[in-house]
C-alpha cells in the first residue's frame, strides 16, 4: 500500500472515529452537553486532529443533518412528479421508521427539535418536485400545502413514537392518509373549479 493510500485510510479512520463517537454522544445526551474535549477523548484523538477535520461541532452536526435529509431524498427519488399525497405519506413514514435510534431521537425528541426542524426545512424545499399533481398556479399556496403535508405527517409519526408506538406502523400510515389527504384533495378541486378563488 502506497503512502497516499495509507494517508487516505488514516483520514477515513479518524473521521469514522469522530463521527462514531459524536453519534454515540448524541444518543446519550443533548447536543449542548457535548464538548470537543470529551469527543476527542472518546475518539482517542487530540483537539488538533479534530480541527484538521472539522472547524466546529456545528459543522459536524450539519454533516449528520445533511446526510439524514439527503438519505430521505434519495429514497424518495422513485416517486414521479405526479406522486400523490398518499404515496408521499406512505413513503415518508416507511422510510423514517426504518432508520436507526439516533435518527429517531433527532426527529422525535423535543430537545432536538431545532435540529429536526432544519432537516424538515430541507425536505420541504425539495418535496415540491414530487407534488406536481397538486396543480396549483399560486406558488405560495403550493408551498403551504407541501409544508402542511410534510409537517403533519412528521408530527403524527413523532406522536406515535412518543406514545410508545401503541398501534401498528401500517395503522399509523393508513390513519395519516385518511386524515391528511382529503383536505389537500378538496382544496385542489376547489382551485380547479375556481380560476381565481379567494381562500
Amino acid at each position: 500500500m502506497g503512502q497516499r493510500q495509507q494517508a487516505d485510510l488514516r483520514v477515513r479512520r479518524t473521521r469514522a472515529a469522530i463521527r462514531g463517537s459524536f453519534r454515540q454522544m448524541l444518543l446519550e445526551m443533548d447536543y449542548e452537553q457535548i464538548t470537543i474535549q470529551e469527543l476527542t477523548q472518546r475518539a482517542n484523538i487530540n483537539r488538533r486532529t479534530f480541527y484538521l477535520h472539522y472547524s466546529s461541532l456545528n459543522e459536524l452536526l450539519d454533516e449528520i443533518m445533511e446526510e439524514i435529509a439527503q438519505s430521505y431524498l434519495l429514497q424518495a427519488q422513485h416517486m414521479s412528479g405526479l406522486s400523490d399525497s398518499s404515496e408521499i405519506i406512505r413513503s415518508f413514514i416507511l422510510y423514517i421508521s426504518g432508520q436507526d435510534a439516533l435518527h429517531e431521537k433527532i426527529m422525535c425528541n423535543r430537545n432536538f427539535r431545532y435540529i429536526s426542524d432544519r432537516v424538515s426545512q430541507k425536505l420541504n424545499e425539495t418535496s415540491k418536485e414530487h407534488t406536481h399533481y397538486m396543480n396549483f398556479t399560486d406558488p405560495y399556496i403550493k408551498n403551504l400545502l407541501v409544508f402542511y403535508l410534510n409537517t403533519t405527517t412528521l408530527e403524527m409519526y413523532r406522536r406515535w413514537v412518543i406514545d410508545d408506538k401503541p398501534i401498528s406502523l401500517e395503522s399509523l400510515i393508513n390513519l395519516a392518509i385518511r386524515l391528511i389527504c382529503p383536505g389537500i384533495e378538496e382544496l385542489r378541486q376547489y382551485f380547479e373549479s375556481n380560476p381565481t378563488p379567494s381562500v
